[in-house]
């Protein structure tokens, strides 16, 4: 598409996805009209550039037979990554709330923080308790990094505090801090093995 727009020549990209045919045309070194089933304009054009397969087939010559885009082709570029770089993180979000839910409903867990390393709380799920926030999720995972590596026992992977009202279970995995409050009659670390093996077979 930008090796279109940079000769600035009029042409037609045809894209035939599943039957579906969609249509991108340039003139001038932009994108001024794309259609796709009954749709025109920028809602055509997004959703013929997010198709993942299909036969393409690009065409010099041809004059669109009107204009319904005004945006530079570039902009519009912009916009489609930045639409699938937002349901891409919605979906990731929804399978780690998921991921949380399952974990906290392991017996003995009262309540589950789940944090980002700078500390910002991404889930929080509890049993009618308080939750500490994401910071201190990630800060308990820092300083067990911290102590780690300063008495030599190696790469921190978790930890466990336990208090005369509540114990909890401090780990990482996929880029989030994970911080599991867990019933103080409870023993923690099968809790904890317990969520390890869960986390292991999803993956």
């Amino acid at each position: 598409m930008q090796l279109v727009c940079n000769e600035g020549r009029k042409a037609i990209l045809q894209v035939n996805s599943e039957g579906n045919v969609g249509e991108i045309y340039f003139c001038d070194g932009e994108v001024v009209h794309a259609s796709i089933l009954d749709l025109e304009g920028e809602e055509a054009f997004k959703i013929i550039t997010r198709l993942s397969s299909g036969d393409f087939a690009l065409v010099y010559g041809v004059e669109a037979p009107q204009q319904t885009i005004s945006k530079s082709w570039s902009s519009l570029l912009l916009e489609v990554m930045h639409t699938l770089d937002q349901s891409q993180e919605d979906g990731e979000k929804d399978n780690l709330l998921q991921l949380s839910k399952k974990l906290q409903a392991i017996e003995g867990v009262n309540g589950l923080v789940v944090a980002s390393p700078d500390g910002v709380t991404v889930i929080g799920i509890d049993k009618d308790l308080p939750l500490p926030g994401g910071f201190t999720a990630a800060f308990l995972y820092a300083l067990g990094m911290e102590f780690g590596e300063k008495l030599g026992l190696g790469e921190f992977d978790h930890f466990t505090v336990q208090g005369d009202n509540m114990s909890l279970i401090v780990f990482a995995r996929k880029k989030r801090c994970f911080m599991a409050l867990v019933d103080p009659a409870v023993n923690p670390e099968p809790v904890l093995k317990r969520m390890l093996n869960f986390l292991k077979l999803m993956g």
